[in-house]
């Protein structure tokens, strides 16, 4: 892991955002609204809901739309972080799709946690 930051809106009118390209992995807890995403010139075509979502690796421009209500942790993970977690090569992903993590190894459940830890 290399970092993690928090989004998290409250304002009534949506706030479109963007993540420059960082080869990196994204490991995101949701707790709020869906968040629609994008990559590059693309229209906002993917949601990210409540749960847990990986993206990645980042190789363009995401952007992604804040409603009034989005609440969401984000790892941010180094290539070399995420496999040694995850022991899925990184060349499995297509970079622009979000996956279920619970989907992409056995050893665990991410969404168990997220639901036996952050219930609302």
């Amino acid at each position: 892991m290399s970092h993690y930051y928090h989004i998290y809106h409250t304002g009534s009118e949506n706030v479109l955002k963007h993540l420059s390209p960082s080869m990196e992995m994204l490991l995101i807890f949701n707790f709020g609204t869906t968040v629609p995403i994008s990559f590059n010139n693309s229209s906002l075509s993917q949601d990210v809901k409540k749960g847990c979502a990986v993206i990645g690796p980042i190789k363009k421009m995401l952007n992604y739309e804040l409603s009034e209500g989005a609440d969401a942790i984000i790892v941010n993970f180094r290539l070399s972080g995420f496999y040694r977690l995850f022991k899925v090569p990184l060349n499995n992903f297509d970079c622009e799709t979000v996956y279920n993590p619970d989907d992409l190894t056995n050893m665990f459940s991410l969404n168990e946690l997220w639901k036996n830890t952050f219930r609302n």
